[in-house]
């Protein structure tokens, strides 16, 4: 994904057993973003930085990339 901005940096409370399709991960406690694939990791209360180009997001964990729907 090119021309990406940063949306912002938020704590994942908790365990993140990474994504599942249409999976809601809650962060910071107010915030919900939705996986749009199917890729598994293991993380313990990990920082979850949001990226998003205005039609794509993706949310890094860990140095993972998770292809994600903000809505």
């Amino acid at each position: 994904m090119d021309g990406n901005s940063l949306s912002g940096k938020f704590k994942k409370n908790g365990d993140f057993e990474g994504c599942e399709w249409n999976r809601a991960i809650f962060l910071d406690e107010q915030y919900v973003v939705y996986c749009e694939e199917y890729n598994y990791m293991y993380s313990y209360h990990p920082e979850a930085i949001i990226l998003t180009n205005g039609r794509d997001s993706i949310m890094v964990v860990d140095n993972t990339k998770f292809r994600i729907r903000l809505r």
